[in-house]
C-alpha cells in the first residue's frame, strides 16, 4: 500500500503493543446493527448523502458507522464521555475509511454538522471534532503516527522498561521511526519562523512540538531509556 495511505493491517503487525488502538479502530468499523435508532440514522445519512451529491450505495455504510460512533443518536449518554484519545482514534478510522472507500469529505463534515447541532441543542460543547488531515496538516500519515505515539506514551514506556518484553524490539524500532519522522519534518517545515497566516504549517508544527514534549518527558529524560539507546531530539 502507498506510503500516503494508512495500512492498518501492516500497522497491526508492526505495532502489536498498540493492540488496544487496533481494537478500537476495529470496533469503529463493525457493521451497524439495527437498533432502535437505526432508522433515524438512516434518514439522516440519506439527507447528508443527497446534499453532498454522494452515492448512497457506496457511501451509506461509512456514514451510518460514523453516526453510530459519534453516539449522539443512541439510547445512552456515552457520547458525552468522548476522551481525546478516543476522538483521535475515531479520526484515524475516518481518515482510513475515506481513503479506502473514496468517501467525499463533505459526507464526513455532514455527520459532524449533525453531531454539533445535536450538542448545541442540549447546550453542551462537542466532545470530539473532525480533523481534516489533508487540509490541516503537512504529511498527514506521519502526523497520525506521531499522535498515536503521544496517545500511547504510557504503553510505550511500559514496553521499554524490560528488554525481555516480547515487543521490546518492535517498540524500539517504532520509537526510532517516530524520532526520524520528527527530525525530518522539523527540519523541513518548522526550523524557521512560521508565518502567522499559514495555518496548515502552524498546526503541523504544533503536533511536532507536542511530540517533542512527550518524547523528552517520558522517554529521553529517564535514565533507563537513555541507557537503552534512546536519542535526544
Amino acid at each position: 500500500m502507498s506510503n500516503d495511505i494508512m495500512d492498518i493491517d501492516k500497522w497491526k503487525n508492526d505495532l502489536p503493543f498498540l493492540k488496544d488502538v487496533w481494537k478500537r479502530i476495529d470496533d469503529f468499523d463493525k457493521a451497524v446493527e439495527k437498533d432502535e435508532n437505526y432508522n433515524q440514522r438512516l434518514l439522516i445519512c440519506d439527507l447528508i448523502i443527497k446534499l453532498s451529491n454522494g452515492d448512497k450505495e457506496k457511501h451509506n455504510d461509512v456514514c451510518m458507522k460514523l453516526l453510530r460512533n459519534l453516539g449522539h443518536h443512541s439510547k445512552d449518554d456515552k457520547f458525552l464521555r468522548h476522551t481525546p484519545e478516543r476522538c483521535n482514534n475515531l479520526n484515524n478510522w475516518i481518515y482510513y475509511s475515506m481513503k479506502k472507500h473514496i468517501i467525499p469529505e463533505n459526507i464526513i463534515t455532514g455527520c459532524f454538522d449533525d453531531y454539533n447541532a445535536f450538542m448545541r441543542g442540549i447546550v453542551t460543547d462537542p466532545r470530539c471534532s473532525y480533523y481534516s488531515y489533508d487540509t490541516d496538516y503537512i504529511e498527514p500519515i506521519k502526523i497520525i503516527k506521531l499522535r498515536n505515539f503521544q496517545d500511547n506514551i504510557n504503553i510505550i514506556e511500559s514496553t521499554m522498561k524490560n528488554k525481555t518484553e516480547p515487543n521490546y524490539s518492535l517498540c524500539q524500532k517504532y520509537i526510532c521511526e517516530c524520532v526520524n519522522i520528527y527530525k525530518s519534518m522539523f527540519k523541513a517545515h518548522c526550523s524557521h519562523v512560521i508565518p502567522t497566516n499559514n495555518i496548515k504549517l502552524k498546526k503541523t508544527c504544533d503536533v511536532l512540538k507536542a511530540f517533542n514534549g512527550s518524547y523528552s518527558a517520558f522517554l529521553y529524560n529517564k535514565e533507563q531509556h537513555r541507557n537503552q539507546g534512546q536519542e535526544q531530539l
